[in-house]
């Protein structure tokens, strides 16, 4: 059976009222979940590569909860296991250098 294809199963688009459980997030809305499952069957189709996807048009600040990477050229969220010590090291940052100091001694870095 070479060079023949399976027909794609039909999936629920914007319009649809009835949400299947399998479409279900806290972080996105249904309608969000319907249009980026309609977008990736449309990719699919297309036999576009997950790197050829992206936000259409200019780059914002944000796109799909992920924020711009300057550094990275890319949209990314910021990973690994240290995350929220991070987020709370550079609030004490902003406040000085002493109290970078006070935080530091009551919160050592995670190894």
């Amino acid at each position: 059976m070479t060079g023949t294809r399976q027909p794609t199963a039909k999936r629920l688009r914007q319009g649809d009222a009835v949400v299947p459980e399998e479409l279900r997030s806290e972080r996105y809305s249904a309608s969000e979940l319907i249009e980026m499952r309609a977008e990736h069957d449309i990719a699919t189709e297309m036999e576009l590569s997950w790197q050829d996807r992206g936000p259409p048009g200019e780059k914002g600040a944000v796109w799909r909860g992920q924020e711009w990477r300057v550094g990275s050229q890319r949209y990314a969220n910021r990973g690994g296991r240290c995350k929220e010590w991070y987020a709370a090291f550079y609030n004490a940052k902003k406040l000085g250098k002493e109290e970078l100091k006070r935080w530091l001694s009551a919160n050592p870095k995670p190894s």
